[in-house]
């Protein structure tokens, strides 16, 4: 059964958690990235992850490593979660940093 809501509030997170994190993100961005233009969820709903700089699709490997890696591990912050909801390219702190975009496939995609 899962923990009560103030126990997992309250308890420590260790290095290893973080490092755990990093490495899912890692093989999640560089298995899923170059077969989806992102990860699992963006190819459900559809989405595609592209340069904010050139319009690019991001499809390579180390890049989608990157992104994913940054994205997990920046999730312990908090506020990068958040971060979103007052952005005005709705772009999460890790798309900040790596300069992408989650967009909507065309449908001859």
């Amino acid at each position: 059964m899962g923990k009560p809501i103030n126990e997992l509030w309250n308890s420590d997170f260790e290095l290893a958690d973080v490092a755990h994190s990093a490495i899912a993100g890692i093989v999640v961005g560089a298995i899923f990235y170059p077969m989806f233009i992102g990860n699992l969820g963006h190819k459900i709903f559809n989405l595609k992850v592209i340069s904010s700089e050139t319009g690019a699709d991001y499809s390579r490997a180390e890049k989608g490593a990157m992104r994913e890696c940054l994205k997990y591990v920046l999730a312990y912050l908090i506020i990068p979660i958040i971060w979103i909801l007052w952005d005005e390219k709705n772009q999460n702190l890790s798309d900040k940093l790596t300069k992408t975009l989650v967009v909507e496939k065309n449908k001859n995609e």
